[in-house]
């Protein structure tokens, strides 16, 4: 069974049909999912088993790592493992559920939209011209990355249009080091924003971050789709060091920030960011930006 060959059904791995073999290369990095086949990465990408799937169902789409966890079934021949090994195939199993959300759905366009209208938000109430042309860059690269994810979510048009794939993750690349560099750059300019601003300014930061790994995903897996397994790796290396660069600059701004509030210091800036704290820790540890980071489907 394909995992993606319904873009109206979700799917978690059967691991009692998964062989012990392809199961400890799998738990041990050796091996990876790829396009719902398991390959050994050390030995050019090596078909070791086509991965068995199960349809699932969801509740829910506010909490996918929550909510993909809960459909999981692990059979007894896993009850028996190390801890860390059932721990891998959790987060393989969550993982596959995750991405399906977000490249056989209408998940990512909800997003979108909300980022959209956060950025109508910038334009209505900041006169800041060089913050608004990168928010809108930001904007057009995740545009991009949703145009591409409704080809590779059907196999016959991925058939047909290798091309386009081809020709659109040239430019996502470039789009992407660009998004990274206005975040990168972006909190750093917060104490320019006017109190009423910085709370727009803010709000479409931690929108932006939160749906960066999403586009690091559906690239890769565009990649994969190709069966250039090598640029997938790589897109996919390469957007989990430079998101991971970000969110851990962010952090320490913001705990330094917050120190400064408390010891009474602080700026609008870090007032602002502690009545934010619970977006802010979602999205800088959240599991479903991890896995869709660290796994391939």
């Amino acid at each position: 069974m394909n995992p993606f060959s319904s873009a109206s059904q979700l799917f978690a791995i059967d691991w009692s049909q998964v062989s012990p073999a392809v199961c400890e290369a799998l738990f041990s990095g050796k091996a990876g999912i790829i396009n719902g086949v398991a390959r050994a990465r050390t030995d050019g990408y090596k078909i070791l088993q086509h991965m068995p799937f199960r349809p699932v169902s969801i509740d829910g789409l506010n909490d996918l790592s929550s909510a993909a966890r809960g459909v999981q079934n692990f059979p007894a021949v896993l009850s028996g493992i190390a801890p860390a090994s059932l721990q891998c195939a959790m987060a393989l199993s969550t993982a596959v559920t995750v991405g399906t959300v977000v490249l056989c759905t209408a998940y990512l366009a909800e997003k979108l939209r909300e980022l959209d209208g956060k950025i109508d938000r910038l334009h209505a109430e900041i006169r800041n011209q060089n913050l608004i042309y990168y928010a809108a860059r930001a904007s057009a690269y995740f545009g991009a990355v949703e145009a591409v994810r409704e080809i590779i979510a059907q196999p016959l048009l991925v058939e047909e249009n290798p091309d386009l794939v081809t020709q659109a993750i040239s430019r996502l690349a470039g789009q992407r080091h660009e998004t990274l560099a206005f975040l990168n750059h972006q909190y750093r300019t917060f104490h320019q924003l006017t109190p009423e601003h910085l709370e727009v300014g803010m709000d479409f930061f931690h929108a932006t971050l939160d749906f960066l790994p999403k586009a690091v995903f559906v690239e890769s897996q565009a990649a994969y789709k190709l069966d250039r397994f090598q640029l997938g790796d790589q897109i996919r290396r390469s957007g989990r060091i430079g998101y991971q660069s970000c969110a851990d600059s962010y952090r320490a701004w913001g705990n330094s920030e917050l120190r400064k509030t408390i010891s009474g210091v602080g700026s609008h800036s870090g007032r602002l960011l502690g009545e934010r704290l619970t977006d802010a820790k979602r999205i800088l540890n959240s599991e479903e930006n991890k896995l869709l980071l660290d796994h391939s489907i």
